[in-house]
């Protein structure tokens, strides 16, 4: 504390005249690295939507006298004879828009998932499941605001109510219900133009039916089809980032210093003793006649002669056309002209002050 009141002391005209600003600047510059470095760390979101999105289907029927066509076309409020159904034609249809600008690689598939779950009274829990891929999964860039893909493809139901068959046979006793769910996947990285590193993006289409022997069973189809977001929250600062926080706190800290020391010059300056203020106004309005001398000059075989006023001083110097020397003792500022015989001084001493009031 005692160095930063020195530095103070030393520099006080300069951070008077330029303290104020020179800390509104570094506060500044400290407060935009400061934003840069933590700004972007915050949570980035970017919104889409797959509206459009569907499942379309026709349920195929054997051979049959009471239904005139060979398929019906599949909606949500038709109801379909298990003992007829050959196969299902199903034609997944995915699209979704992006608020922006993203580019990666998206991978989808169509899997099928069969299971059996118990269905005993009130209680309903998986028993067994089993998944596999109906087509390949195969991957395309995206580089644009949307993508869209269609998928065919045909379901032999006889196939799948002979899986669930054979379970229960092999659980006897177990009272099965079993399901079949076919789903176009879709998922993969993607980056969007405002995320640092690419958002995981995963997506799904559902088609479920019910497998069930000598019944009647309701498709059901799931599209997300709204909005929703993908999402970046960076884990940690990287090196270039941490060296910019640091850069940022240090231009902070300078400019609190400099704050505090324009702000402690001008109350010192403001509180300084009339003394002092007398002998910066001399200095300032004489210093081109006024040589400032680091220690007390040597007086050789010449009489000293001490005058009342600063001003008859000046008639000597006016005079004699000699240097105004200046030094200062712990208590008291002197001014003298020394000459080869006759030396003049003038004389300022803070008991002056304390004992009449300001000199003039």
């Amino acid at each position: 504390m005692k160095k930063f009141k020195q530095l103070i002391d030393q520099h006080e005209d300069w951070l008077i005249r330029f303290g104020a600003t020179a800390s509104a600047i570094v506060l500044l510059l400290g407060a935009i690295a400061l934003g840069f470095g933590f700004g972007d760390k915050g949570e980035r979101t970017l919104a889409y939507s797959e509206d459009g999105s569907s499942v379309s289907y026709n349920v195929y029927l054997l051979p049959n006298n009471t239904y005139p066509d060979s398929y019906i076309v599949g909606s949500a409020d038709r109801s379909y004879p298990t003992s007829l159904i050959d196969y299902l034609d199903l034609n997944f249809n995915y699209k979704v828009k992006f608020a922006g600008h993203v580019e990666g690689d998206l991978t989808y598939k169509l899997v099928a998932l069969s299971s059996a779950d118990k269905a005993d009274g009130s209680t309903t829990a998986n028993l067994w499941s089993e998944e596999h891929n109906i087509i390949a999964p195969q991957t395309t860039h995206i580089d644009g605001d949307s993508f869209t893909v269609s998928q065919n493809t045909k379901i032999t139901y006889d196939t799948y109510a002979i899986i669930l068959k054979n379970f229960e046979a092999e659980a006897k006793g177990v009272v099965a219900k079993g399901s079949l769910n076919v789903a176009l996947v879709i998922e993969g990285d993607l980056k969007p133009s405002n995320f640092v590193d690419p958002a995981n993006f995963n997506s799904r289409i559902d088609f479920t039916i019910p497998i069930a022997a000598n019944s009647s069973v309701e498709a059901k189809t799931n599209t997300r089809g709204n909005s929703t977001m993908l999402s970046e929250i960076p884990a940690r600062l990287d090196a270039l980032h941490i060296i910019i926080v640091i850069l940022g706190l240090l231009l902070v800290l300078g400019g609190v210093c400099l704050l505090v020391g324009y702000i402690m010059a001008k109350k010192h300056k403001m509180d300084a003793h009339p003394y002092e203020e007398n002998i910066r106004k001399l200095l300032s309005a004489y210093d081109g006649i006024i040589v400032e001398l680091s220690h007390a000059p040597v007086f050789k075989n010449t009489a000293v002669s001490d005058v009342e006023e600063f001003d008859e001083l000046l008639d000597v110097y006016n005079s004699v056309h000699l240097p105004i020397n200046y030094y200062k003792s712990k208590h008291a500022s002197y001014f003298v002209i020394i000459g080869e015989k006759s030396s003049w001084r003038y004389i300022v001493s803070e008991s002056d002050y304390k004992k009449h009031g300001k000199k003039n």
